[in-house]
């Protein structure tokens, strides 16, 4: 297996930042699967990453192993207050986390948006296997706490579609960046504490660069998430330097899980054909903030919509409820446009 040195931010810096766009070139690079050395060209993936960028993560299409969890449903698409549990134990296996490609919407908005929570299991498309992910908004308590906001939102990734990335150095300006697949027992050490661990040169400075992924995980200073129980049987994990939100998982479904959706890249690299300037960029603009060609916004409520004012009492529960209200509302309202019917 291919060991990590350092974990480093995966978009090349740019000499003047002001003049141009900091997106990477699809030439500039390609990604290496740590576990079977192949390669994964840049543009087949979404960029994910914390403000310091210590985090750094990508997300792959939906695939024949994006089928293979099983999970309860989400209080996204049928709030868990009025909905039976034997309803939201999912029995008939349905894989809501996969959604319609954005073609595919676009094309037959209305059909996609019949089935509730719908997301088609079978990954054939007509655009190129484009398929999407289940991305909604949360208002519950928990996630206002965690995040420092009313508003949490949330992409419903499976754990096999989620790699760290862990930047290589090799000879010359030939960095390899390396996947390594989302396991929370084992993650590949970041920052700047495993950067200084890097200088120095020497047999013994390389030795330390291959120490395993497990050392590196079991060390506090060099992990390159922290994890921190919310309540019994769940977890949320955030960057311990910037301190942005990143997962959230529990014991029920280990293998979906709740990826912050604030740290897909703004910059999303163009599709193959188009250049960055293309108007049909779907990188650019505001379908950039919302990464809509690999996230389909669920605009039918808002998640724990009825927990936006627990926990508190007087200014904060009323503005709380109604910051809650404004955006089931808004959210509902661009949904019903998007479909062409009446606001």
């Amino acid at each position: 297996m291919l060991q990590p040195e350092v974990l480093e931010d995966t978009i090349p810096a740019t000499a003047d930042t002001s003049s141009q766009s900091i997106v990477p070139d699809q030439h500039d690079f390609q990604y290496t699967l740590a576990d079977s050395g192949d390669t994964v060209d840049s543009r087949d993936v979404l960029n994910l990453h914390c403000l310091c960028r210590r985090v750094s993560l990508v997300m792959t299409r939906p695939d024949a192993s994006s089928t293979l969890p099983w999970s309860p449903h989400s209080d996204c698409v049928y709030p868990y207050h009025s909905t039976s549990r034997d309803f939201l134990q999912n029995r008939s296996d349905e894989k809501w986390w996969i959604r319609p490609s954005l073609a595919e919407e676009e094309e037959d908005e209305m059909a996609a948006k019949t089935t509730k929570g719908g997301g088609s299991s079978d990954l054939s498309t007509t655009d190129g296997s484009k398929k999407r992910y289940l991305a909604g908004t949360c208002t519950c308590r928990s996630c206002r706490l965690g995040c420092g906001f009313e508003i949490q939102t949330w992409a419903f990734v499976p754990r096999s579609n989620i790699f760290v990335v862990a930047r290589q150095r090799g000879r010359g300006d030939h960095d390899r960046r390396i996947l390594f697949p989302l396991d929370f027992s084992s993650l590949p050490g970041g920052g700047e504490d495993m950067q200084r661990g890097r200088q120095g040169g020497g047999q013994e400075n390389n030795e330390n660069r291959n120490e395993s992924v497990l050392q590196q995980a079991a060390n506090p200073t060099t992990a390159v998430l922290k994890t921190y129980n919310s309540q019994a049987g769940v977890f949320r994990e955030f960057c311990p330097t910037c301190g942005a939100t990143v997962f959230w998982h529990n014991e029920e479904r280990p293998d979906v899980i709740d990826v912050s959706a604030g740290l897909a890249d703004l910059c999303l690299p163009p599709p193959k054909g188009l250049s960055v300037g293309d108007e049909n960029h779907s990188g650019s603009a505001s379908a950039a903030a919302r990464a809509e060609d690999w996230l389909d916004w669920w605009t039918e409520r808002v998640s724990f919509f009825e927990h936006a004012a627990a926990g508190r009492t007087g200014t904060g529960a009323t503005l709380g409820a109604k910051i809650a209200a404004d955006l089931q509302d808004g959210l509902g309202a661009w949904g019903r446009e998007r479909r062409g019917e009446s606001v």
